[in-house]
């Protein structure tokens, strides 16, 4: 079941910090909006979850305007999460089907006070302070009868102090402490018959930095992201059907159906919240979180909308490629479908350190299970691609040259020694 509970003022200005929790659970979801239970200056201590900060949006009009956007963008985010796992192949819900791959733990969505000033260097310390993974920050002005919005997005460390991590998470080889964690995007290990073994791995994701694609807001509907006190509430999803009553400054919501409806269960019944569309940004931060709690399947889903997504930038799409083509791995480590979305990439930018070193991991992957030397010869090839672009003590190419020859014998086809 999923839970949402709402603490609302009749005017939410920013004096009045206020927290905006979306716990996602593996087997539920609770949401809970109230304010700020952390001072800024306490440092949250339990690090096991997965943190998705909002801080209110900067605008140059009343500070009002840039909180309602930040907790409509919180609110599309609690949407996309509310059925977030698992899903059939063409996308829909699997009711049936219990979600097992994740962390018995939460991601959280918060809604932050705004940045002392609008740089990716002061996100990234909110991040370090809040403990955060992801921080979706930006500005905001009224267009005429719009709200415009500009999106910025920031990665940062995983959660640390976790007694199991997902699969999209390995021990830090730069600390000796047990509970420092770094990101884990792809790995290929070979092992020998002796026991010996050699490793090439991806421990970062693609970018850390995003300008996402603006966004625009209907400000009449943005506005009933102002207060959720008073909202006429529906016996049925329909507003036709009786009256419940009216939203008080608590609220709890057990279920989301399309067309805004939220069931609640006091006064029992269902609310109507406008749908505004945040454009590529909700989608891949969607599967941003998804990847790094080891959901590959949904994770799939949503790197596959946003790189067909034609509006989303380039740098969005190219990344949503490769991460794509990491999902498609962990589902299928023969990388059957990994070589288009890594072609397009490519076609994006084909002088990327990033993307040819993703293109190599793919190919590996798929060469595995052949004798063609041919084939081998490709997976040489990416490897000198890689070694074109960078610096000659890279040490991804020194390991990832190690895993190709191992490997490679071990298919049959002769290892060349490297000039």
């Amino acid at each position: 079941m999923n839970t949402l509970t709402l603490h609302s003022a009749k005017r939410m200005l920013p004096k009045h910090l206020v927290l905006l929790t979306v716990l996602l659970g593996c087997l539920s979801v609770q949401n809970t909006f109230g304010k700020d239970r952390t001072s800024d200056n306490a440092r949250v201590e339990d690090g096991t979850e997965f943190r998705v900060l909002v801080p209110q949006f900067a605008t140059e009009e009343e500070a009002q305007l840039g909180y309602s956007v930040s907790f409509a963008l919180v609110h599309e985010i609690f949407r996309t999460f509310d059925r977030s796992t698992p899903f059939h192949d063409d996308g829909r819900f699997d009711p049936n089907n219990p979600d097992e791959c994740c962390l018995p733990k939460n991601t959280i969505a918060i809604l932050d006070p705004s940045l002392s000033k609008q740089a990716y260097s002061r996100s990234f310390a909110r991040a370090k302070f809040k403990q955060a993974q992801i921080v979706l920050w930006g500005k905001a002005w009224p267009y005429g009868k719009d709200v415009v919005v500009q999106p910025f997005l920031t990665i940062a460390r995983p959660p640390q102090r976790l007694a199991g991590p997902p699969e999209s998470m390995v021990r830090s080889m730069e600390s000796t402490a047990q509970n420092q964690w770094q990101w884990l995007l792809w790995q290929i290990t070979a092992e020998e018959e002796d026991g010996s073994s050699a490793t090439v791995s991806l421990t970062e994701f693609p970018s850390s930095r995003y300008e996402m694609s603006p966004i625009v807001f209907d400000a009449t509907k943005l506005e009933l992201f102002d207060s959720f006190d008073g909202l006429q509430v529906y016996k049925e999803k329909s507003t036709a059907s009786k009256k419940a009553g009216k939203t008080e400054n608590k609220m709890n919501a057990i279920e989301h159906a399309p067309g805004g409806w939220t069931k609640i269960t006091q006064p029992p019944g269902w609310i109507q919240l406008p749908d505004l569309d945040a454009a590529d940004t909700v989608e891949y931060i969607g599967g941003l979180v998804h990847f790094m709690r080891g959901n590959w399947k949904r994770a799939r889903i949503s790197f596959e909308k946003v790189r067909s997504d034609r509006e989303a930038p380039t740098q969005v799409r190219r990344d949503a490629a490769l991460l794509l083509a990491a999902s498609q791995y962990r589902l299928d480590d023969t990388c059957a479908k990994c070589e288009e979305p890594m072609k397009f990439a490519e076609g994006l930018n084909p002088y990327s350190e990033t993307t040819a070193k993703y293109f190599f991991m793919a190919s590996l992957a798929a060469a595995r299970s052949s004798s063609d030397a041919g084939v081998w010869q490709g997976v040489v090839d990416r490897l000198d691609r890689v070694r074109s672009l960078v610096p000659e003590d890279d040490d991804f190419v020194k390991n990832a040259g190690e895993v190709l020859d191992i490997l490679r014998s071990q298919a049959g086809v002769p290892v060349l020694t490297q000039p």
